[in-house]
């Protein structure tokens, strides 16, 4: 049961480290442009550390490891973490649904956010 509890959090964590992957590091995410701003070492820094993070969840899922129970408590909260802000992210930046929520050179919402600024 936690093997099969721990593959599923690995697997969240996964899928969520590609998406900020995929959202800073290339053209689809338009992050690129972003992350350049804090210089080649933090830019490689985040790049490694992310791919290190997909490569050990994914070979915790092909491998079906059977950590203790704090440690797949501790990949369920990562996995929970991983998804919802990658899905956040992407709403909010445009990757998901097309529409930017954030003018990035402003800092201000495009889209109203609460049902008193919809009226």
């Amino acid at each position: 049961m936690l093997q099969s509890i721990n593959a599923l959090a690995n697997g969240l964590i996964c899928l969520g480290g590609l998406a900020f992957y995929v959202m800073l590091f290339t053209k689809i995410g338009d992050g690129v442009k972003q992350i350049d701003r804090f210089g080649k070492f933090s830019y490689y820094l985040i790049k490694c550390s992310l791919a290190l993070v997909v490569a050990g969840a994914l070979l915790n899922v092909l491998l079906l490891t059977s950590p203790p129970f704090t440690e797949v408590l501790m990949n369920v909260g990562f996995g929970v973490i991983f998804s919802w802000a990658a899905v956040w992210h992407g709403v909010k930046f445009g990757v998901l649904t097309g529409v930017k929520a954030i003018d990035r050179k402003t800092g201000t919402y495009r889209i109203p956010t609460r049902v008193e600024d919809q009226r």
